[in-house]
């Protein structure tokens, strides 16, 4: 008996020591497979490495650092590590210590931070370091290995910088702890985007390649044994993990020690502070702080100043035809440049032909997040008194809200639609829509009319051919004035792609750059002023007054070079000539005669008030009060505002002469969009009907 137990014990021991072995055979396949990628793509993309004339020291250097990388992955594929127990516990030590400093190398890299000491101090690398360890630490507890912990560490933070960087090319804008809420939406158009690896990341990702072989080579080690310390273990890691994220992630930490975020250039925060510690300031401030002495019983001692005007029924009242329009911007506000023909001669025509009102209006954003200038526009709200970078409609719209749409038919507007072609969960558009009032959302999903693409988007006719299907339909049953908001998706970027369906026109002339983007970008503006005039010709011959409002919703994120190049002979301060990447055109004009106004500068959170004005509709309290906030502070944005003594003010400036009355805009709309439950209602609203 014992001698059968013996040997199917013996076999059982065979069999699994062939799995072992067809295992490793299959694990070494695998790695000779991602490093014969890693290979192909270098090979196959040579602008990885120094180009013609760049073969210096620096390349030279560069070049070696990946052959080393690729000796060393080929070393730890086939180099089975095995020293012995209490040195192969040794090396785990090791291997887990050094993953935070070698986890941060690859971080700061991936950025392009190039440790300038300048900017990463020991204070500063030590909180990266610091958060890093947290994580690691939670991981290994979690896993109980000091080979998984720290490994899937690496593999987190690498992962997180180089998706970093290439968020930055997508936008211009680094990631932010509210981007994680506008996951779909960029999943929704990342298709259309071309993913760059360039020396700066494709090295991490080598590097962290070559780390995780070092570590697939050590023998496993636990960290603790025995099931009840394990589990007690864990509890204690993860309430620490939280205490941890309390104090220093989601405290005034970091702010009190210095860090501070430059929504100008945010990047330019990633590269003095490091990613760790930039993500870590984000979302600490991912949620808006009660306004200084807010209460219920001060935003309405500031709002029974300003009285809602009564609804008169017998005003006969325009149709309103609001466009914003996919990155619409006149680039030539940065720079003078050359091409070969007009890129916008419609917008420019109406803007010389002195019966509208047009001018330039600031954006909040740039390159991308279209919401937020929808947000500020709809309901007269300011991104400069929420966190920087957050998206409002998805983190702070939860209930009714205010806004153009409830006033307009509260004047017995119609219609009321809302057209934005692509998917309509995008920024939650298809919840947040109808809580600022919309009655209708039409999407690329129940387009009124046959969707035709301009590129991969789109076009703007399309949408316009919306906009003239659901007036005409409205007009068959009544002759109450018609709203129609549309957001058009054209322009949306890149710009980096040949299409067979749209034929570049503008091209630059003596340039001495190479800009293909920047032509694309320009022929899709051109296809725009086009598709805009076709509209207002069509209402042109309508018998009812029509205003139509058309304005960009940000600038595009487009050729550096090119930039550089048209910005090379600017002058004036820098907050100047930064402010000037966020400026886009605006136009209101109408089938009828309307009095001429040039506003020099404006911006989003103004736009509803002054297109109220035009078409002479009743204002609300909310309004009124912008109109004298706007006397004083004719530009308000998320970044930063000019008052009406020309000079340019931070938010947080306490100095500032205009401090105070900007409390005052931050108490009403904290009241307006984060204490729903006591809206001072008669400010944000028409008072009701006068006969």
């Amino acid at each position: 008996m014992e001698k059968k137990t013996v040997g199917k014990n013996k076999q059982s021991s065979s069999k699994k020591q062939e799995l072992r072995v067809i295992a490793t055979k299959a694990a070494t396949r695998l790695k000779l497979i991602i490093l014969f990628v890693f290979l192909a793509y270098l090979l196959l993309n040579r602008d990885i490495l120094p180009g013609q004339g760049e073969w210096n020291r620096t390349g030279m250097m560069k070049a070696g650092i990946l052959l080393v990388l690729a000796l060393v992955c080929v070393v730890f594929i086939f180099w089975n590590m095995d020293f012995g127990k209490r040195a192969n516990r040794v090396l785990s030590v090791l291997y887990a210590l050094s993953a935070p400093c070698y986890a941060f190398l690859l971080m700061e890299i991936a950025i392009q931070s190039y440790f300038d000491r300048a900017y990463l101090t020991n204070e500063i690398i030590l909180y990266n370091l610091l958060i890093i360890v947290m994580v690691e630490l939670l991981l290994t507890v979690l896993t109980n290995s000091l080979k998984w912990g720290p490994s899937l560490c690496m593999v987190a933070c690498v992962i997180f910088a180089v998706s970093n960087s290439f968020v930055y090319q997508f936008r211009s804008i680094p990631m932010m702890a509210s981007d994680f809420t506008t996951i779909m939406t960029a999943v929704s158009v990342a298709g259309n985007y071309t993913l760059k690896f360039d020396y700066h990341l494709y090295l991490p990702l080598l590097a962290m390649f070559a780390f995780l072989l070092a570590g697939s080579r050590m023998k496993e080690t636990k960290l603790v044994k025995r099931g009840a310390i394990r589990i007690g273990a864990t509890v204690l890691m993860v309430a620490g993990f939280c205490l941890f994220t309390s104090q220093f992630v989601c405290s005034d930490f970091l702010r009190e020690h210095g860090v501070s975020l430059r929504m100008f250039r945010p990047m330019d925060s990633y590269r003095k502070y490091g990613n760790m510690v930039v993500f870590a300031r984000s979302i600490a401030i991912a949620s808006p702080e009660k306004p200084e002495n807010y209460s219920v019983k001060t935003a309405g001692e500031i709002a029974k100043n300003y009285s809602s005007d009564p609804v008169d029924k017998k005003k006969q009242r325009p149709n309103v035809i609001v466009v914003i329009n996919e990155s619409f911007s006149d680039l030539k506000v940065l720079g003078d440049f050359e091409t070969n023909e007009d890129y916008m001669p419609f917008v420019h025509s109406l803007q010389k032909a002195k019966n509208c009102v047009t001018g330039t209006t600031y954006a909040s954003i740039l390159g991308g997040q279209t919401a937020n200038t929808e947000f500020e526009f709809l309901t007269n709200n300011s991104l400069a008194f929420l966190p920087s970078q957050s998206v409002a409609f998805q983190l702070y719209v939860k209930s009714e809200l205010p806004s153009l749409v409830t006033s307009m038919k509260e004047q017995g507007y119609i219609g009321n639609d809302a057209i934005h072609l692509w998917t309509e969960e995008n920024y939650h558009r298809n919840v947040v829509y109808p809580l600022l009032g919309f009655d209708h959302f039409y999407h690329k999903g129940n387009s009124q009319t046959e969707l035709t693409l301009l590129r991969a988007y789109p076009s703007d006719e399309c949408v316009n051919e919306n906009v003239i299907y659901n007036y005409e339909k409205f007009r068959e049953t009544s002759d109450e004035p018609y709203l129609c908001y549309t957001i058009t998706v054209q322009n949306h970027s890149p710009f980096d792609k040949k299409y067979d369906n749209f034929p570049e026109e503008i091209q630059l002339e003596n340039m001495n750059v190479d800009a293909p983007d920047v032509e694309q970008y320009l022929s899709l503006v051109k296809r725009s002023d086009q598709a805009f005039q076709k509209l207002y010709e069509y209402f042109q011959k309508v018998d009812e007054p029509t205003v139509l409002l058309m304005m960009g919703d940000h600038q595009p994120n487009v050729s550096r070079a090119f930039l550089k190049k048209i910005t090379a002979k600017s002058s004036g301060k820098q907050e100047d000539r930064m402010m000037q990447r966020y400026a886009v055109p605006f136009v209101i004009c109408a089938n009828y005669d309307l009095p001429y106004q040039k506003i020099e500068k404006t911006s989003m959170n103004y736009m509803q008030t002054i297109l109220m004005e035009t078409i002479g509709g009743e204002l609300t309290g909310y309004q009124k009060f912008l109109q004298k906030v706007r006397e004083q502070v004719p530009v308000l944005t998320g970044l930063g505002y000019y008052g009406n003594d020309g000079k340019f003010y931070n938010l947080d400036d306490t100095t500032s002469p205009y401090y105070q009355l900007l409390q005052e805009y931050a108490v009403l709309q904290y009241n307006n969009l984060m204490d729903s439950k006591n809206r001072v209602q008669d400010f944000f609203y028409l008072s009701g009907e006068n006969d």
